[in-house]
């Protein structure tokens, strides 16, 4: 996100130390971010207290002392301040010190500078520099832009281009040549881990750095984006502007003080105003001291104003006395008219008790006719009583006739799952009885193609006896081993065959009981979830026994609830939080407990409202410290009331809502308002049955609803343009609702639940076993069998190479012989007939198997026919159930539209008797209102005969004339006027006396109150000079010198007494300088450089830049100031500074730990393409070239 802004609109620039004018002064001590506004809460100082106690010296540090017998004593005034005529006479000998700060072991996590990116800025392109968390010297020669770094850090920071001392608008820092410039640092943001409060700002947004970044245009334009420490852009809840006016205010940031950052034009121009007035006025703004003297003078202001208000009205006083006693003569003259008003008065109270008994008599009747309305209502209610029964019992007709239904349709579908075996097995018998028809067949024509072949041989033998009657007797062997072969070779290939079905058939098998097993280890791992779901429901409901919590989380969340008690109860929080929600509600009726629970979402039942996102932090970090989950967060203003919400905007008032049923104990309207916020839950309409609910979203369509509920939890979804859903609501039976109800009926519901799903799984578990192994079995046998057909196979293959052999050694003897031998032609005649015998005997058992397989099919189609019938029974009586549901359900609907029919004649009657009643409760407050009016205006009930009102009223009006005329001669005045004329004005006069005194008593207050807070800022101004001189002293001993500051409050001045080492009287004493000129130049860099330390020792600030600080002093004073400066740095380990200078740096040892030196040269202002180098080094030799 970004902020765009301009030149124009730079006066806003953001100031933390503008919301907390004074807070530095006032309070900033070990815990820096708890400050007060003096304006408020004016700080308390005594005589005696250290700096640290009063904003002076922070993270452990004492103030300067002398160091003479005690060189660590508890109090070091300065000496100038004890005895300032002495000042001119301290000894040569005498040192200062500072005790070691127990901070120094470590560094600011939070607040500091990690880095500062510039590109397209001044004289840079792009530059990047890295900057250690404690100590960070930047030198190099003028026009190396070193100052860019400064006027970068103010214009991200947001202060005004003019304060940056290097133009007077944003577009005069862009680089020539470029259209845009971008400037940007990086802030540490860790959690300090030896600080009790976590200085981070909003850790989980940004993480462990904020990077800051701000895009400068020629148009004078600039925006502000914030990343994260992975570079991410953080999403803004708010503008930019506020953002950064939130992290400075966080992190105490104050780029506008000359103390937190001094530029070069600042220095210089401190170094050459040599006037008191001056150098007090710095030391007011730079103590914020001076907001608030401005604050006292506004307020002391605003009680002048307030006294001049109250001469005003006493004024007032002389005026409303007078006519104070103007009226009250008039009303002593008009008392002659009261016989008169008397006799008024007594008609007109014989009147109002007329008109009493008049309203008394109307009462009476309306009562009479409230009487007969009970006595119908009473009737029907009798009626709908006898109805509801009747209708109870068709209802647990209909759910005995629902759930036999239930169990015929299981029945049907394991019945079907069997039927499927059966057909599958009947396939199976009709599948083997073909393959046996078919080999019956081949049976049948082998043996005609053997007779066929007979015939022709006989032919052939015939014609060979006439032609030769020699046998080969070799070759007669050779057809009969032929024979044999072949013999052998069918049996093999039979069995082959064989063997080759029945492993197609077990591999069909082992296929379905695959199918089996995945779905059997499916049920079983479904059942175990539901274990285990009914076993936590189980433990939770039994848990909200004991707190209803419970119910929301287990006992996670009792433990969350303790520790935000705890926390609580520390004042961690601006509004305790409220939750979980669901433990916070109740219902009028449990009945509905399932729909509102699927209404509102188990997530809205289980979270905490919280006041605020403060709070919410809170309570994530309560629930991190104490191991809990976070829970889920719904910030709601505590304060507010109850919404309203007008009934034109609601669903019809008729019918119910999740509204009305839902309770809430304790009269806490945030619970209600975030119902209506998050679950819109009036408009959400009960209804007793799933077609109510889909009938009124889908027919009736109520204005302004949005989801008919049922009972159980069915949703029906009214959707534009007739796009309606539904949606059947959960399992009653396994489904434990956690709002109402009885507890202990729904504990043995739930374990009666939970019973039936562990015998359901053991089914499931036992069911798998079987599956698993018949799998085993199945495919031991599988792979038995295709062992047996490899086998079948090697020896068909052998069988057949024989009878190739053989066929190619009858040939041969054919072709030697040169005629065929009819021996061959007898031999092959005995050879078919043998053939002829086997086939036959092969064709015999061919037709047994094929006989037994159609029996065996024949008896699976008897037995699919016996379970069809089965089928068709278990059909008829789920037809007949279902028939009996449907009678059911329309009788039960008969019923419910009677009583429907009832509840609306009832509905009349009531709403006829809640009229009658109305009407008697109006004639009731009527009669005892002019009972009252009676009793007030006319005393007790007068006795006698009851007189008619209209005959007394004229009465009355006859008399009012004659009155009248009696009050022209007062202006048309009643006595009674008078009367109330003469105590209004007396009323008057006692109002404005005491709306004086109050006013006198509260102008005390304000001006005593101002003295007090005056005194304060006189006692804090004095503590914070002390404070400021005493340090002075301690930081230019460092050099040998010694100096003071006096304060001069009422001529406004503050005076430097600086006297040097080397400047003595004539007789040896110290000869101090009144007037700064008469100092040397590096003599007075080195005093302003004490003065500016001196005065950031009283401010709070995460870094503090210096620029060019010594460019006036010579090197024993620069080497001693750098000295200075790395050791108060060293000691002060939480604060960061930055130190620039165009000079050489003087042999100073440092710390690579501690201290970071960078050295920059020119850039090259004629390379078009040239890049800054990233500086990331610790050695005080590292050149980095800027470009």
């Amino acid at each position: 996100m970004s902020e765009t802004s301009s030149d124009d609109a730079e006066g806003n620039t953001p100031n933390p130390s503008a919301n907390r004018r004074g807070r530095e002064a006032a309070s900033s001590g070990s815990q820096k971010r708890a400050r007060r506004d003096p304006q408020l809460d004016p700080p308390q100082s005594r005589a005696g207290d250290s700096p640290r106690d009063s904003g002076g010296l922070h993270h452990g540090d004492h103030p300067p002392v002398k160091a003479n017998n005690a060189p660590h004593s508890s109090s070091a005034p300065s000496p100038t301040e004890d005895d300032p005529h002495n000042a001119e006479h301290i000894s040569e000998e005498s040192t200062w010190a500072l005790p070691t700060s127990n901070t120094a072991d470590h560094v600011a996590q939070y607040g500091v500078l990690e880095s500062v990116h510039l590109q397209n800025f001044m004289c840079h392109r792009r530059f990047e520099v890295h900057l250690g968390p404690n100590v960070n010297i930047i030198s190099g020669p003028n026009g190396s832009g070193k100052s860019a770094v400064v006027a970068a850090l103010q214009l991200v920071f947001g202060a005004k281009s003019s304060l940056t001392e290097r133009g007077r608008k944003l577009s005069d820092h862009i680089r020539v040549g470029a259209a845009t410039a971008e400037i940007g640092v990086r802030l540490r943001n860790r959690r300090n881990e030896l600080e009790l409060v976590d200085g981070r700002y909003d850790p989980d947004a940004y993480g462990d750095a904020i990077v800051i970044r701000r895009r400068l245009s020629r148009a004078g334009t600039s925006t502000w984006s914030f990343f994260d420490a992975h570079g991410r852009r953080v999403p803004l809840q708010r503008s930019p502007r506020q953002e950064l006016e939130a992290i400075m205010d966080h992190f105490f940031i104050q780029v506008n003080n000359p103390v937190a950052v001094l530029t070069q034009q600042k220095s210089k121009l401190f170094l050459t105003r040599g006037k008191d007035t001056d150098l007090y006025n710095f030391f007011m703004e730079a103590t914020y001291l001076r907001d608030v003297k401005a604050s006292l003078v506004a307020v002391r202001a605003q009680a002048a104003e307030m006294r001049s208000i109250y001469q005003g009205k006493e004024g007032e006083l002389p005026r409303l006395r007078a006519e104070l006693k103007k009226r009250e003569e008039a009303y002593n003259e008009a008392r002659s008219m009261e016989s008169i008003e008397q006799t008024i008065a007594e008609l007109k109270r014989r009147h109002v008790w007329a008109l009493v008994t008049e309203a008394e008599t109307e009462l009476q009747c309306a009562a009479d006719e409230h009487a007969k309305s009970g006595e119908r209502l009473a009737d029907g209610a009798a009626r709908a009583e006898a109805v509801q029964h009747e209708l109870d019992e068709r209802a647990r007709a209909l759910q005995e006739a629902t759930e036999a239904l239930r169990r015929a349709n299981e029945a049907m579908s394991t019945q079907l799952e069997a039927d499927a075996e059966i057909e599958a097995e009947s396939r199976q018998k009709r599948s083997e009885l073909r393959r046996l028809e078919a080999e019956v067949e081949r049976l049948r024509a082998a043996m005609r193609a053997r007779d066929e072949e007979r015939a022709r041989i006989q032919e052939q033998m015939e014609e060979l006896q006439r032609r030769s009657t020699s046998r080969d007797t070799a070759a007669a062997e050779t057809h009969r081993e032929m024979e044999r072969l072949l013999e052998v070779e069918v049996r093999l290939r039979r069995d082959a065959e064989q063997k080759r079905a029945h492993c197609a058939h077990l591999q069909e098998q082992l296929r379905r009981l695959k199918a089996d097993h995945t779905l059997a280890q499916n049920q079983r791992h479904a059942r175990e979830a539901s274990v285990r779901q009914a076993e936590r429901a189980l433990h939770e409901m039994q848990s909200s026994r004991r707190d209803r919590r419970t119910a929301f989380g287990g006992e996670a969340v009792l433990a969350l609830c303790r520790d935000v008690d705890a926390a609580s109860a520390r004042g961690a929080f601006h509004r305790r939080p409220l939750g979980p929600i669901g433990s916070l509600i109740e219902l009028r009726d449990p009945k509905w407990a399932i729909a509102v629970e699927q209404c509102i979402s188990l997530g809205v039942l289980a979270a905490f409202i919280v006041h605020d996102q403060a709070d919410a932090q809170t309570l994530r970090q309560v629930a991190e410290r104490g191991g809990h989950r976070p829970p889920r967060m719904i910030v709601q203003n505590m304060d507010r009331a109850e919404y309203h919400m007008p009934p034109e905007q609601l669903p019809p008032a008729e019918l119910m809502s999740v509204n009305t049923q839902i309770v809430v104990p304790g009269q806490q309207p945030a619970v209600r308002n975030v119902l209506v916020d998050h679950a819109e839950i009036e408009l959400h309409l009960l209804f007793e049955s799933a077609d109510d609910a889909r009938r009124a979203a889908f027919e009736l369509r109520p204005r302004h609803a949005k989801v008919c509920w049922s009972a159980l939890g069915d949703r029906a979804q009214l959707g534009g343009g007739g796009s309606n859903q539904y949606r059947a609501g959960p399992d009653p039976t396994r489904y434990s609702a956690r709002l109402g109800g009885d507890v202990e009926r729904q504990l043995e519901r739930q374990r009666a639940a939970l019973e039936q799903e562990r015998q359901q799984l053991e089914m499931s578990r036992v069911r798998e076993q079987q599956v698993s192994d018949s799998l085993h079995s199945a495919q031991t046998q599988l792979q038995q069998l295709t062992l047996g057909v490899t086998q079948l196979e090697n020896e068909e293959r052998a069988t057949q190479a024989t009878i190739q052999v053989l066929q190619e050694r009858l040939e041969d003897a054919a072709a030697t012989a040169g005629v065929a031998d009819p021996g061959v032609f007898r031999e092959r005649l005995a050879t078919i007939d043998s053939e002829v015998r086997a086939l036959q005997s092969q064709l015999d058992e061919a037709l047994e198997a094929a006989e037994a397989g159609r029996a065996a099919w024949h008896r699976a189609e008897q037995r699919g026919s016996r379970r069809q019938q089965e089928a068709e029974q278990r059909e008829q009586t789920r037809q007949q159930l279902t028939a009996q549901c449907r009678a059911l359900a329309t009788e039960q609907a008969k019923l419910r539209a009677e009583l429907e029919a009832l509840e609306r004649g009832m509905q009349s009657e009531r709403q006829q008797l809640e009229r009658i009643a109305a009407e008697m409760e109006q004639l009731q407050e009527r009669v005892y209102a002019e009972r009252q009016r009676a009793e007030a205006a006319a005393g007790p009930r007068p006795d006698g005969p009851v007189e008619n009102s209209r005959k007394l009223q004229k009465e009355i009006v006859v008399l009012e004339a004659r009155l009248s005329a009696e009050q022209e001669r007062h202006a048309g005045r009643s006595l009674a006027q008078l009367r109330q004329h003469f105590e209004e004005a007396r009323a008057a006069y006692a109002a404005l006396a005491r709306e004086m005194d109050r006013l006198r008593d509260a102008l005390e207050r304000i001006e005593h109150s101002l003295g007090e807070r005056v005194r304060t800022f006189v006692r804090l101004r004095a503590h914070v000079q002390r404070h400021v001189s005493a340090y002075f002293s301690y930081y230019i001993h460092q050099r040998g010198h010694h100096g003071s500051i006096r304060f001069d409050d009422r001529a406004q001045e503050m005076r430097l007494r600086v006297a040097m080492g080397h400047h003595r009287t004539g007789d040896g004493q110290l000869q101090f300088s009144k007037d700064l000129k008469s100092l040397s130049g590096g003599e007075r860099s080195f005093t302003t450089l004490c003065l500016l330390l001196a005065l950031g020792e009283a401010m709070e600030m995460p870094f503090r830049v210096l620029d060019e600080f010594d460019v006036f002093m010579d090197e024993a004073n620069r080497r001693v100031a750098y000295k200075t400066l790395i050791d108060l740095a060293k000691k002060e380990s939480l604060r960061q500074f930055l130190f620039i200078t165009p000079l050489a740096l003087p042999d100073v040892r440092t710390d690579p730990e501690r201290v970071r030196v960078v050295r920059l040269m020119p850039p090259d202002r004629h390379a078009s393409n040239a890049e800054q180098t990233t500086m990331n080094d610790f050695a005080p030799s590292d050149i980095a070239v800027a470009s």
